[in-house]
């Protein structure tokens, strides 16, 4: 099976093909203004890359945010497309799904570490929407063997010869930075347990959130602050996408996830 993914919701594009559960190519760059160009020309160059044709793609996966408010829709817009055009299934997926996926992919011999000393592992993807404002989902890490609870799964990842799911364990949450530590530390003492936990943190929350997230890191146990996992890493959509498969999710309608749809037009109290 081949599928396409696009994920322009950050300032790094970001196309990849994967050819039966494995990497086959990917095109990244720094986004600009003319994403329609780059979108197109970028699927063309990862075809090219896989040496397959666009006739070719089973389904095609899309981050849909929350992210950039133009890139997203474009990226999204494209998908939808060529989902019609080509009769295939087109997957939306979350933004802090992705994201946690790409957390754990850059982390994995530390949660395995984690995971295999009977500690409760976390992921908390943590992404900076701006005016001083945060979304950030909780993840747990499993096992995927007979004993485990494989339903909720949002992905699961391989490392070391084992298999590793990721279950969302909370909504999405918009809070201030500042109301965030206290949010954090809550959360982790109500999930925490007598063995200790891990927890992930990583997102592009880390570029301008760097100074109160060393901070947080400096008071709570078992913290890993991940400053790399900025932009979009190339498995993470393909991750998702398989697991909706797997489950046999079919393609749905693919709607933008946008920072602050419930203040519409920006009014306050349905002023």
């Amino acid at each position: 099976m081949n599928i396409l993914n696009i994920d322009s919701t950050s300032g790094k594009m970001l196309i990849t093909l994967s050819r039966d559960g494995e990497l086959a190519s990917f095109i990244s760059r720094r986004s600009e203004r003319k994403y329609m160009e780059m979108i197109i020309n970028d699927i063309d160059l990862a075809l090219k890359k896989a040496g397959i044709g666009i006739g070719d793609v089973d389904a095609l996966g899309v981050n849909k945010g929350p992210g950039d408010f133009t890139g997203t829709r474009i990226g999204i817009s494209v998908a939808k497309t060529l989902g019609w055009v080509l009769d295939v299934p087109v997957y939306g997926i979350n933004a802090l799904d992705a994201a946690a996926c790409g957390i754990a992919y850059r982390n994995m011999a530390g949660i395995r570490r984690g995971f295999s000393s009977g500690k409760d592992v976390f992921i908390l993807p943590c992404l900076d929407v701006k005016k001083d404002e945060l979304y950030f989902s909780w993840y747990n890490i499993t096992g995927t063997g007979s004993g485990h609870n494989q339903s909720g799964l949002i992905a699961s990842i391989s490392h070391g010869g084992r298999a590793y799911g990721i279950k969302r364990i909370s909504e999405m949450t918009l809070i201030s930075s500042g109301g965030f530590p206290g949010s954090f530390e809550k959360m982790i003492s109500g999930a925490g347990s007598s063995k200790g936990s891990s927890v992930f943190l990583g997102g592009n929350c880390a570029a301008g959130h760097e100074k109160m997230l060393l901070q947080l890191a400096g008071v709570v146990p078992g913290l890993w602050l991940d400053r790399k996992n900025i932009f979009p890493h190339p498995g993470s959509l393909d991750a998702c996408v398989k697991k909706c498969i797997e489950y046999g999710i079919p393609g749905q309608r693919v709607d933008p996830v946008y920072v602050r749809d419930f203040v519409p037009f920006g009014r306050q109290g349905g002023q």
